[in-house]
């Protein structure tokens, strides 16, 4: 069974490839042909910068003068030592995320596409099956994941921990003193009539505890986020609104974290298994950092997944994706649920409440600091809160620069900031998917002339330094050889 899976996960990694590359040939071949490429919504501030002639405001022609960033990475002083690129973000429950693909199952999905993931020899971290001395490898995506061996496993989990977590009660907040006049200032037929009518009930409970102030609690206008965007729309369109400090404003609510993500860069110098190798030690960390309650070992759960460059991608850009949850869990067989799915119901003063008897508390220090008397025993204060992501590259760094070192090569990556390492140059932005297709299609973005501009100047600077060393230098053997020859000459005479 593990032997046909893992035939499976190679063919279709392969066809994923394929289809990768058939798309990126096709899309060079379109470029060739109209010498154009259409702009997508997030172009548009791009767009609208760049006359039209009449013609579409998705139309740009590609400019292939535009510079683009010097290749490689600047060096610190010690010549073999360079920064790296390590981005974290985390994403909350709620309306908009379902709205925009952001839940956590659907981030899963595309983190995990075939066509990405870079195929390797590599032992399968979860779930590699060891007999004797025969250890069965297969060459197979290189997927890291302490959640299942089992991909439909995976997304399953990653769907009920968007169902599970506590959802923020997104809507407006109504400043009921004055609401009633803007709603004048606009066509009723305009808003929503549950809108309206929440005003109306607001500033009718605010005039009638006129007596008593204090007793006037607002109540918020519920509705997801899009829809509240519509109302604003709406109202801000109204004459005089004031933007400065309006009377409706938009209150996302508290939601759970469904998902935290990091994407890192690897080496290039190094092969498959050496990549395989440093990320399944980083995961190892990250899935046993922290201490329960009885001291045992515990961490986040997580899919990690080695992108490989894609067609039309630079050659060095092997990276890594982490997904990961800091909520630690366990899959039950019976009832075939993850242990915070199982909920009960109980009785509580007449009241009907749930809750989730085998559901583990979240790791604290992976978001938050707290005060000495709210802390743990086992609580890691040196790297909770804002020093997580800190801590998290430095252990990368740490793990790379081992692998590094067992290969020979000279050169170390360090988490510190460019200004702590002395190397005088701004960091550049992360390009993203969509900017670099552009990139690489001739169309110049904001992101990519930044990043150019940051790169030469870099060089530039780099350049002049090097040239203020060297000029003492070769001015002295200069006039050395001149006072050589000018000796030789007058011996001659």
């Amino acid at each position: 069974m593990v032997g046909e899976r893992a035939i499976s996960q190679s063919i279709g990694a392969a066809n994923g490839k394929l289809a990768a590359l058939l798309r990126s040939r096709e899309e060079d071949e379109q470029l060739l042909k109209i010498g154009r490429v259409k702009i997508k919504e997030q172009a548009k501030e791009e767009a609208a910068k760049r006359p039209t002639s009449g013609r579409s405001a998705w139309t740009i022609t590609a400019d292939f003068g535009a510079p683009l960033p010097r290749p490689g990475r600047p060096r610190a002083a010690d010549g073999v030592t360079t920064s790296f690129h390590f981005h974290s973000c985390s994403v909350t429950r709620s309306s908009i995320a379902a709205a925009t693909g952001g839940l956590a199952a659907s981030h899963a999905a595309y983190v995990e596409r075939v066509e990405a993931v870079e195929v390797g020899s590599a032992l399968d971290h979860a779930g590699y099956v060891e007999r004797g001395d025969a250890v069965e490898i297969a060459v197979r995506p290189l997927v890291f994941s302490n959640i299942s061996d089992d991909p439909d496993r995976r997304r399953a989990y990653w769907e009920a921990v968007d169902r599970c977590e506590r959802q923020g009660h997104e809507g407006l907040s109504i400043d009921a003193s004055v609401i009633g006049g803007w709603l004048k200032r606009v066509a009723a037929d305009e808003l929503p009539p549950d809108f309206v009518a929440h005003c109306h009930a607001e500033r009718e409970r605010r005039v009638a505890s006129r007596k008593r102030p204090k007793s006037f609690k607002p109540k918020r206008y519920r509705a997801d986020g899009r829809d509240c965007a519509a109302i604003l729309d709406v109202l801000r369109r109204a004459p005089g609104w004031p933007d400065e400090d309006p009377p409706v404003i938009f209150t996302p609510g508290s939601a759970g974290r469904t998902q935290y993500r990091y994407v890192a860069e690897l080496p290039h110098e190094l092969g498959a298994d050496d990549r395989a190798a440093i990320v399944r030690h980083f995961c190892d960390h990250l899935g046993s950092f922290a201490r329960d309650a009885e001291g045992q070992s515990t961490g986040m759960m997580y899919t990690a997944v080695i992108h490989a460059p894609g067609p039309g991608n630079d050659k060095q850009n092997f990276h890594l994706h982490v997904i990961a949850h800091d909520r630690p869990a366990k899959w039950m067989p019976d009832p075939g649920k993850w242990d915070f799915e199982i909920a009960e119901e109980f009785k509580r003063k007449g009241e009907t409440r749930v809750r989730y008897p085998h559901r583990q508390e979240k790791i604290v220090e992976v978001s938050r600091s707290l005060a000495p008397d709210k802390r743990s025993k086992h609580y890691n204060a040196a790297i909770a809160g804002k020093a997580f992501v800190p801590h998290l590259r430095e252990r990368f760094a740490s793990i790379c620069n081992d692998r590094l070192a067992l290969r020979g090569i000279q050169r170390r990556i360090d988490a510190r900031s460019h200004e702590a390492l002395g190397i005088d140059k701004k960091p550049e932005l992360h390009l993203g998917t969509r900017a670099s297709a552009l990139e690489r299609a001739g169309v110049s973005t904001a992101i990519g002339r930044y990043n150019a501009a940051a790169s030469w100047q870099y060089a530039a600077l780099a350049e002049r330094r090097r040239t203020e060393v060297d000029l003492p230098r070769l001015s002295g053997e200069a006039f050395a050889q001149r006072d050589a020859v000018r000796s030789n000459c007058e011996g001659l005479v």
